[in-house]
Formats: C-alpha cells, structure tokens, sequence
C-alpha cells in the first residue's frame, strides 16, 4: 500500500512533471511563436523604416528636382520675358522702318512723278528746238542760196554795167573816129 502511495505519487509527480513539462512546452511555443511574431514586425519594421528613408531619400531628391525645375523655370519665364521685350523693340523698330520706307517710297514716287512729268516738257521743248533748229537751218540756207543768188546777180549786173560803159566808150569811140573821118574829108 505504501508502495502504491509512493507509485502513484511518482506518477502522481511525474504527472505533475509531464503537466509541467506540457505546459512549458507549450509557455516554449507561445514564446517561440510570440518571439517570430516580435522578429516578424522587427522586420517588417525595418523594412518599413528603409522603405519610409527610402521614400525621404526620394521625397528629398524630388524636392531638389522641383527646386532644380523652378528654377528652370524661372530662368525659362526670365527668357521668354525678354524674348518677348527683344520681339516688342525688334517689332517696334521694324513698323518704324516699315513707315520711313513707305514715306521714303512715297516721296521717291512723288519725285519720280515730277522728272516724269520733267522729261516730258524736256522731250517736248528738245523736239521744238530741233524743229526751230531744223527751220533755222532751212532758213540759213535759204538765206546763204539768196545771199549766193544775189552775189551771182551782183556780179552778172557789174559785167553787164562794164560791158555798157565798154560798149558806150566804143560808140564813143566810133562815134570819135567817125567825125574825125568826116572831118578830113
């Protein structure tokens, strides 16, 4: 009987032990599975970590990018600001050409018109004065045949007056040596 009380204490214990055993076993597992779990989100905690310094890395490098792109793009507004300053003076500059050419034009015109109108009261008076000259040159002539004529005519009068007064000395004469004939008969 006391064998039978110290057996079924020993089992008695070593059910105690294989209880206790079981149960912290079982404490090993929970513990086991609680320290996965804790590595588990340690983990993913460190991801989440290099995964949110990775996104400030990112975020960093983006707000660099925008600095970089404003400031592109203030230098781009900058250029087209004067850009469109140069296009107004250049456009400015070109209508004020563009006026002075067609006043220029206009004033060339408008004397263009005049030695037109020059040119033709010019061709108008040359072809008058070579008409006059072409008279002038009929006339002269006219006058030097006349003048010719006349120096002819002149010249025929004088023989014609010498030969007279030739031919009256002969009368003369005859008319001398007939008395004289007459005479000494």
């Amino acid at each position: 009987d006391h064998t039978n009380k110290e057996m079924h204490h020993v089992l008695s214990g070593e059910e105690k032990d294989s209880k206790k055993k079981a149960q912290l076993e079982g404490r090993l597992r929970e513990l086991t599975r609680q320290l996965a779990d804790l590595r588990r989100r340690q983990t993913e905690a460190q991801r989440l970590l290099r995964v949110k310094q990775q996104q400030e890395a990112q975020i960093n490098r983006m707000g660099t990018e925008i600095d970089r792109l404003k400031g592109q793009k203030e230098v781009v507004q900058s250029r087209m600001k004067y850009e469109e300053q140069q296009y107004r003076l250049w456009k400015k500059r070109w209508v004020a050409r563009m006026r002075e050419a067609t006043r220029e034009r206009a004033e060339l015109q408008r004397q263009n018109n005049e030695q037109c109108k020059k040119l033709v009261q010019k061709t108008r008076e040359a072809d008058q004065s070579a008409r006059k000259v072409e008279e002038l040159r009929k006339e002269h002539h006219q006058y030097l045949a006349a003048g010719r004529q006349r120096i002819q005519i002149e010249r025929e009068a004088a023989r014609a007056a010498k030969v007279r007064e030739a031919n009256m000395r002969l009368r003369r004469e005859l008319e001398e040596r007939q008395r004289k004939v007459e005479q000494m008969e």
